[in-house]
């Protein structure tokens, strides 16, 4: 196997050390992005097949530095695959957090300068001859030939190794089927008419996003009149840029009303409407406040511009952009 080794084309040790980079790349931009998982219906879920996916990651470019053909064709499928889902995460992580969306952009072009040292002549040379050397490899021997009990040992570790990918593949696909139940058990669509119609005109949510019904004059304005902090958008996001300590302790966890200008109408990657105010330093820092998809059509009618009230629950930054959720109008 050193005689394979010495023998393998430069760039494709280069495209391993590259495709290395780019996984060290999405571990650190999980971490980074640890508190949007956090907003999520099941962060933890989100978290464990983020690392999941980063391990099959790792066994593919392993593989790949072994000289197997199945994993560099495997890791090219994926990424093609992967592309058309990866487009608007990477926008969205771009405008939330700018340092993990060039990290993101950076890791996708570092992928397709490895994928292209893979597939070029030399490189698809050594492969080729990497697999013609194991077919060869598998010719049948004598019950006297030394190398029989290392040969059963192989093709009982390759039997395992394809077992091991299946499980984890199909095992990949049940955790985002859990994921999608476990986020559609808690926002639930309504299916009736008088439901659709009740949460259309509903104006109360709780911080779970279920929608609350005032009955009473006095219950309609002890909501109204809740005691909250009010705060502009522009003072928000001022406070965490001088201290992001101070601003968690007084924003985040806590329900709060805050005034500003819309200047973006946008939806998550799981389909939950925000709205970004403006008072950033920059436009990659302006205040972003979620809302239920129950209050779709409200924000639909909104137009840039626009002068909002809003009760929100602070969630804290990314990368000094104060992000906020369960929001409501608050007029």
């Amino acid at each position: 196997m050193d005689q394979d080794q010495a023998s393998r084309p430069e760039k494709i040790g280069t495209a391993v050390k590259l495709l290395y980079i780019t996984l060290g790349i999405g571990v650190l931009r999980s971490i980074m992005e640890a508190s949007m998982h956090a907003q999520m219906a099941s962060p933890a879920l989100v978290m464990f097949i983020t690392f999941f996916v980063l391990g099959i990651m790792w066994l593919f470019i392993y593989m790949i530095g072994k000289g197997r053909n199945w994993a560099r064709i495997a890791f090219l499928a994926l990424f093609i695959i992967g592309i058309p889902f990866s487009v608007l995460p990477l926008l969205q992580s771009l405008a939330a957090n700018p340092i993990s969306g060039l990290l993101g952009i950076g890791q996708t072009v570092i992928q397709i300068i490895a994928i292209v040292f893979l597939f070029q002549k030399p490189s698809s040379d050594w492969f080729k001859a990497m697999k013609m050397k194991s077919i060869s490899d598998w010719k049948p021997l004598t019950a006297e030939d030394p190398r029989l009990e290392n040969k059963q040992k192989s093709r009982i570790i390759f039997s395992s190794w394809k077992t091991t990918i299946t499980w984890i593949v199909t095992g990949l696909f049940v955790l985002m089927f859990i994921g999608l139940c476990s986020y559609q058990t808690k926002h639930p669509t309504p299916t009736t008419n008088n439901e659709i119609n009740q949460t259309m005109n509903a104006d109360f949510f709780d911080v779970s996003g279920k929608v609350i019904y005032p009955t009473t004059n006095n219950e309609i304005n002890q909501t109204m009149n809740e005691s909250l902090t009010e705060v502009s958008a522009f003072d928000l996001a001022r406070e965490y840029e001088q201290n992001t300590v101070a601003a968690d302790k007084k924003f985040m966890g806590k329900r709060f009303r805050v005034t500003g200008t819309v200047v973006d109408i946008n939806t998550d990657f799981l389909g939950n409407p925000y709205l970004v105010l403006s008072g950033g330093v920059n436009q990659f820092s302006n205040p972003q406040f979620e809302f239920d998809k129950k209050l779709v059509n409200r924000i639909a009618n909104l137009r840039k511009g626009e002068q909002v009230v809003l009760v929100c629950e602070g969630k804290g930054d990314i990368a000094k952009t104060p992000m906020s959720d369960s929001c409501i109008f608050s007029q």
